[in-house]
This record gives C-alpha cells, structure tokens and sequence, in this order.
C-alpha cells in the first residue's frame, strides 16, 4: 500500500468487514525513513469498532525513529486517541514481522512478533458493523515522498 507523496491517504478504501481477529505479515522498506522524526504515529492497519472508526478502533501504527521503525498498538476509545509509550517492537527496514490485531469483548489487543499491547474498550460486546482501516499517513504532517507498507492477510 502507498500513501504518495504530498497526501495521507492510500488508494485503498475501507473494507467491511466481520472479523473481531486479524492475523498478518507485515514489512517496511526504506520509504518509511524520514529526514526528521515526525512526531506522529501512522497507521498500517486497522479495524473499526463499530460504524465510525473515529469513535472506537484498533489500529497498528509506526513512526521512523531516527535509527529503527517503532511499531504501536494504538486506539481511539470515545473518539480520543490512546497508544503504548514505547514501541511495541523496533523494527528494520525489510524486516518481515507477524502481527495481529483483536477486538476482544473488552479489550483491544495489538501484537507484533509477540510483543502485546491491551487497552481496555469503551463498548462491550460483540460488533456487529465492522470495517479495515489501511494505510494512512496520518496527523498533521503528509507523507513526505512515496510511502510504502507491505501487508500480507493470513
């Protein structure tokens, strides 16, 4: 997936989905560094909670840390967003990771080449309205040239 240059956004658009688990591969190239570190988490991947992921996700999430990829759990709950302080995993580029990502009946749950992060959700339950959230470049800052994450379903 790519987020041009310029832009946040990536071509892919949400997909509904049912899933409440989702498994994947994951690598970056050398798109992701960046000259400065850009204080914001992008995100990979993600899966509504819901009819508006503005509200209620789970997303996995990276930023270029000056000498690795740091990778995140991160979460909107009530429309605020959450994330672990320090990096999930520290990872190279080209690195292939395993990954997961889990809408529990309570918590949310972002795992990367088992390394776990949980938060408790607002909501409770089962989800009957769900959707992938893709690539995004996100905050304020746009992506400064091509960006690219590979991301394998399993």
């Amino acid at each position: 997936m790519t987020v041009p240059a310029g832009q946040h956004e990536t071509a892919d658009k949400p997909r509904w989905s049912y899933k409440r688990h989702q498994e994947f591969k994951l690598r970056f190239n050398h798109t992701v560094i960046t000259d400065t570190v850009i204080n914001q988490i992008n995100k990979v991947f993600g899966m509504s909670d819901g009819i508006l992921h503005q509200q209620h996700s789970a997303r996995v999430g990276y930023r270029w840390l000056g000498e690795y990829i740091g990778l995140y759990g991160y979460y909107r709950i009530n429309g605020e967003m959450h994330w672990n302080k320090e990096p999930l995993y520290k990872a190279q580029p080209n690195e292939v990771m395993t990954g997961s990502l889990t809408i529990g009946d309570f918590k949310y749950k972002t795992c990367i080449n088992g390394n776990c992060f949980e938060m408790d959700r607002a909501r409770t339950g089962f989800t009957m309205i769900s959707y992938n959230l893709y690539h995004y470049f996100g905050g304020r800052t746009p992506a400064p040239h091509d960006t690219n994450v590979y991301i394998m379903f399993l």
